[in-house]
C-alpha cells in the first residue's frame, strides 16, 4: 500500500504543441517521454496557426521576457467579416464585425521557427 506508482506521459511529436507539453509538464515536476521521428528541426515545414489557447499556453509556460518577444515578431491574423450578396438584387450585405475576444490572439509561425524559440527557454 505504501508503494508509489510513477506514471510517465509519453508525447509523440516534438512539433509546437509536443514541445509546448512538455515544456508544461516540466513545469509541474510531471515525468514525460518526447518522441520525434525527425532528426533535426532544421528541415523547412512551412507556417502553423496557432490559436488564441494556443498564444495563452504558450506565453504561460515560458519566461515572461520571451513571450513578450513572441507577441511583438508574431505575425497577427486578421479575421475578415464575412459578406453576404443578395442573389436577386446582387447588393452586398455585410455582417457586424464580433468584437475581439480578449487575450494576444491568434497568429502564424513557421513550425522550425517555433521550435527553436522554445528552446531558448
Amino acid at each position: 500500500m505504501g508503494d508509489q506508482i510513477t506514471t510517465s506521459v509519453v508525447i509523440i511529436g516534438a512539433s509546437f504543441g509536443g514541445i509546448l507539453l512538455a515544456r508544461g509538464l516540466r513545469k509541474h515536476n510531471t515525468p514525460f517521454q518526447l518522441f520525434e521521428q525527425e532528426g533535426s528541426f532544421e528541415r523547412p515545414r512551412g507556417p502553423v496557426r496557432i490559436s488564441q489557447n494556443g498564444t495563452e499556453a504558450l506565453c504561460v509556460t515560458i519566461p515572461d521576457e520571451l513571450g513578450d518577444l513572441f507577441i511583438e515578431t508574431c505575425p497577427k491574423l486578421i479575421v475578415p467579416s464575412p459578406s453576404f450578396w443578395d442573389p436577386k438584387t446582387l447588393a452586398k450585405s455585410d455582417i457586424p464585425i464580433r468584437p475581439k475576444p480578449p487575450g494576444r490572439g491568434p497568429c502564424a509561425i513557421e513550425r522550425t521557427w517555433s521550435c527553436h524559440f522554445q528552446a531558448l527557454a
